[in-house]
């Protein structure tokens, strides 16, 4: 996974993804915890807190999004050991706020919504790394919705959504966070979803993008406190050399269809 400092600018194998990705965020925090000056701390976090979609959420048994069984298999989970604390949900006083299928500002249990629940209960420390992650499920639902029927309408609202997630990024800066860690969206023209619908893949790859960029350009004044972890990228080098998670290969069926929350098996 690639991480960038802002100011320059589904498989079958989950869990070794996510391993992955953690340990790549626990590379990039190294610098993202520092100042202006030439030395460089890890940053030491008191908590760790998660918004997102089904991507991150930790859930409670049985109802995750990804392998369930007692293993820490969720990639902000792995990050929260890497650190020796842990990552509950929020429903049980933990700071899981993450929610399958859930959209950047619409719908119910909204990145928006997550971060006003998780504002209006806490302070945000120093030491608190923020992680947010956002963008197949919002792809998805656009790409499902009506209005969207047409490439360039669908290719267009990715580009809003893109920004509007990072205003949400930009919220949890302005509340105090020094340390937020956003993560873009993989190519949903990539994954066994839009091979329900091929002849729209190549839209989805482009609506991918529009969102990614329209998410990086709305934070290209931000000049420290906020990591971008290029998903796309990462998603792409692993869709394309699958060889690398060891055997399993790319998966071909949807283990969820669309924005569904009942992906347990």
């Amino acid at each position: 996974m690639t991480a960038h400092r802002l100011s320059n600018n589904f498989s079958t194998r989950r869990r070794s993804l996510k391993a992955l990705a953690a340990a790549s965020i626990g590379a990039g925090l190294m610098l993202a915890g520092c100042g202006e000056g030439s030395t460089f701390e890890p940053l030491v976090p008191t908590r760790v807190v998660s918004f997102g979609d089904g991507w991150s959420y930790v859930g409670l048994a049985n109802d995750r999004f990804t392998v369930n069984d007692s293993s820490v298999n969720i990639w902000v989970e792995q990050l929260a050991v890497s650190y020796k604390l842990t990552l509950t949900p929020a429903s049980s006083g933990g700071f899981g706020y993450a929610q399958g299928g859930a959209r950047v500002d619409s719908g119910a249990n909204s990145i928006k919504d997550q971060i006003t629940a998780y504002l209006a209960a806490h302070t945000i420390g120093t030491s608190d790394l923020l992680v947010v992650d956002a963008g197949l499920s919002e792809l998805a639902a656009l790409a499902a919705d009506p209005a969207n029927a047409s490439d360039s309408n669908l290719i267009a609202a990715a580009d809003l959504a893109g920004k509007a997630l990072a205003a949400q990024v930009l919220r949890l800066a302005a509340a105090g966070g020094k340390h937020v860690v956003i993560a873009n969206s993989a190519d949903l023209g990539k994954t066994p979803y839009a091979a329900l619908t091929p002849t729209r893949t190549t839209a989805f790859s482009a609506a991918t993008r529009a969102f990614n960029d329209g998410l990086k350009i709305a934070l290209a004044s931000v000049t420290s406190g906020v990591l971008l972890i290029d998903n796309e990228a990462y998603m792409n080098l692993l869709h394309g050399s699958p060889a690398i998670l060891g055997s399993g290969g790319v998966a071909t069926g949807t283990a969820c269809t669309g924005v569904a929350n009942t992906c347990n098996t």
